[in-house]
């Protein structure tokens, strides 16, 4: 079977971004939360990184499209994208765990 060299690296980069135990926990949290959805300060709390730190996490997941973000007063909430086959199949992974 051959592969589109274009769809490997973009399957290597998405694979690094989860490779962060970091981002894992981002993704964990966010599934769990309730409405799927937490403030930046409420997840920096869950996940035990400043919210600096975290905000250098989100912005590479969702620059890869990983996470949305929306803005309510002054406070930022993020949640997973929807329709991502590799959140699923990564956190389908540690499931198994």
């Amino acid at each position: 079977m051959q592969h589109d060299d274009r769809a490997i690296h973009e399957l290597s980069d998405l694979l690094a971004i989860y490779a962060s135990p970091t981002r894992l926990s981002i993704a964990v949290s966010l599934t769990n939360a309730p409405g799927g959805e937490m403030a930046v300060h409420e997840l920096a709390e869950v996940v035990a990184v400043s919210v600096s730190g975290l905000s250098q996490h989100l912005a590479k997941m969702k620059a890869h499209g990983l996470v949305i973000a929306r803005r309510q007063a002054q406070a930022i909430f993020y949640r997973l994208a929807p329709g991502r086959p590799i959140t699923t199949a990564v956190l389908g992974l540690l499931e198994g765990a």
